[in-house]
Parts: C-alpha cells; sequence; structure tokens
C-alpha cells in the first residue's frame, strides 16, 4: 500500500491515561496487521492493472476488496463496542478508527475501479451507440433522443430503425398527396369563385336596371303624391277658414248675448238697489224723529260732579254713571244700522 498504517500517529491517544491507550492499541493492533498482511497483494494488483486490467486481474482485485472491506467492518464494530464502555476515549477510538478508515476507502474505490473496468467501457460502448442510433434515427421521429436505443439488439435495431424510416417515407408520401389534393381543391374553389363573380355581375347589372326603373317609377309617384297632398293641403286650408268664420260667428253671437245678459241683469240688480235704499230711505225716515228724540233726551242727562270723596269706589260708581250715557247712545246709533240693512 502506499503508506503504511500505525496506531501511534494518532494523536488522540496522547490525550487518553496509558492503561486505556494500550487496551486501544491492543484493540485495533490486529487489524493493522491484517491490513499490512495485504500490502503486497495490493500492491501487486495495482502494478497489474496499470499494464492490462485482465478477468483474473479483476476478480483478485474484488476478492481483496471484500477482504479488506471485512477489516473496515471489524474496525467499526469494535469502535462502536469500546466507544460505549470509553465515552472519555471516544476520540482516540474515532481517530484510530478514521485513520484505518481513509486508508482503506481510498484502496477500495481503487480495487473498484479496476474491478469494474469492463462494466465501465460497456457502458461508454452502449452511450456511443446511443449517440450513433439517435443521430441516425432523428432523421425520421423528433423525439429520438428520448428513447433507449443503445440496449436494442442490432437486429431489433434495424428492424426498428427500418420501420421509422418507411414510416417517415410514407408520411412524405401521403403530405405530396395531401398537397395535390389541396391544390386540385384550390383551383375548383377559383374556378367556382370565377363563376360566382361572373354570376354576381350579371345580377348587379339587373338588379342597377330594376333600380333606375323603380326610381323613375317612384319619381312618378312622388309626383303624383306632391300634387294629392297639395290638393289635400288646399282643401284643408279651405275647410279650416270656413270653420273659423263660423267659429268666429258664433263667439260673435255668444258674445252679444252675454252683453245683453249682462245689460239685463245690470238693470235688474240697479232696479232692485234702488228698491232696497227707498225702503232704506223711507225706514230711515220713519226712525229719525225718534232718533232725534232719544238723542236729546240721552243728551239732557248730566250727572253732577261728585265733590269731596276720592275712594276707588265712589270712582268707580262715578265713572259707571258715565259709561251708562256712552251705552245709550251707542244703542240710539245702531236703531239707524238697523233699519238700514
Amino acid at each position: 500500500m502506499s503508506e503504511l498504517v500505525t496506531i501511534e500517529s494518532v494523536e488522540e491517544l496522547k490525550s487518553v491515561d496509558k492503561s486505556k491507550s494500550k487496551q486501544i492499541k491492543e484493540t485495533f493492533d490486529p487489524m493493522v496487521k491484517m491490513l499490512e498482511g495485504f500490502e503486497k497483494k495490493y500492491t501487486s494488483i495495482i502494478k497489474e492493472a496499470d499494464v492490462a486490467i485482465t478477468g483474473d486481474v479483476m476478480a483478485r482485485a474484488k476478492r481483496l476488496r471484500l477482504d479488506i472491506g471485512k477489516i473496515r467492518i471489524s474496525a467499526e464494530k469494535e469502535r462502536v463496542a469500546i466507544k460505549r464502555e470509553y465515552m472519555i476515549a471516544g476520540k482516540a477510538i474515532d481517530g484510530v478508527n478514521n485513520l484505518l478508515k481513509w486508508a482503506i476507502v481510498e484502496k477500495e474505490s481503487k480495487l473498484k475501479d479496476i474491478e469494474q473496468h469492463f462494466d465501465r467501457l460497456e457502458e461508454e460502448r452502449l452511450k456511443s451507440l446511443q449517440t450513433e442510433r439517435v443521430e441516425k434515427l432523428s432523421k425520421y421521429v423528433e423525439d429520438a433522443s428520448e428513447r433507449d436505443l443503445g440496449n436494442m439488439d442490432k437486429d431489433v435495431w434495424d428492424a426498428y430503425l427500418g420501420s421509422k424510416k418507411q414510416a417517415h417515407l410514407d408520411l412524405i408520401e401521403a403530405e405530396k398527396k395531401a398537397e395535390a389534393d389541396r391544390l386540385a381543391k384550390e383551383k375548383a374553389y377559383r374556378e367556382e369563385q370565377e363563376r360566382i363573380r361572373l354570376e354576381n355581375d350579371k345580377l348587379k347589372k339587373e338588379a342597377e336596371e330594376r333600380e333606375r326603373l323603380a326610381k323613375i317609377e317612384q319619381k312618378k309617384r312622388d309626383k303624383e303624391e306632391t300634387e294629392r297632398k297639395a290638393k289635400a293641403e288646399a282643401e284643408r286650408k279651405k275647410h279650416e277658414s270656413e270653420l273659423r268664420k263660423e267659429r268666429e260667428e258664433r263667439e260673435r253671437l255668444e258674445k252679444e248675448a252675454l252683453e245683453k245678459q249682462a245689460k239685463i241683469e245690470a238693470e235688474i240688480k240697479a232696479k232692485k238697489d234702488a228698491e232696497l235704499k227707498a225702503k232704506a230711505e223711507a225706514k230711515k225716515k220713519a226712525v229719525a224723529p225718534e232718533v232725534e228724540r232719544l238723542n236729546e233726551w240721552v243728551d239732557s242727562f248730566e250727572v253732577p260732579e261728585l265733590i269731596g270723596s276720592s275712594t276707588d269706589k265712589s270712582k268707580e260708581i262715578e265713572s259707571k254713571f258715565n259709561s251708562f250715557k256712552d251705552w245709550a247712545k251707542k244703542e240710539v246709533s245702531k236703531m239707524l244700522e238697523e233699519v238700514t240693512k
């Protein structure tokens, strides 16, 4: 092997007391010696592999990898067992184990590379074959790179490629036929469109002629309609004029009747007012002597001045005597008002 493994090189052992350090060394020393026993075989296989990798070299590499792998497995088991009992010496044990693991894993990796030499060659061959076949199949299908082509047997691949090629040719032929059909349909379509255009031109000319005749006929009808409306309008105006004259005559007669009625009612009212005025004057004239006599009689009363008394009651009595004379005058005036109503 490239380097000999020595437990004394593990720094962590220096932090463990001598008795535990000795026990750890005694535990892993047999494994180190076993690993050293494989050193010549390992060196021999590496040298032979550098020259040529044969079936015998691959087999011996596999055997040696498995053998030295057992040492790693044993060391791992011992690590776990010792670490449970010696937690304080855990770092020292891990250091020794890591040293062994580092030495063994590297050798296992190199031996495995030798062991799987033909597998890698086969993998590269299949990868190259896949690339080659994808390139050929891509001419006929779009998803060639998504198909597993490298693992096909040659006769299967040849048949598969032939079927895809034929399908591609059939598709091209079908597309050519479809294109020919499309061109034929386009030609028929253009011919039909031309026929329709000519037919439309003919129909358009006929429609324009009908429209021209219809306009002439419409002008004739419009002229007749204008004359009819003018005549109707003249008759309507004449009729409205006659109705207006009749309405004005009726309104004049109604106005005269109303004026005559108002005159009669005014005369009757004036006559009634004159009669009422005459009656009121007669009543007023009849009651006038009585009113005059009563006024003279009321005015003849004089209330002598109350001398020597200033009490509220005496003033009240004097005021009431004076108020009675005012009341009497008002009652006399009401007599005239009542006869003139």
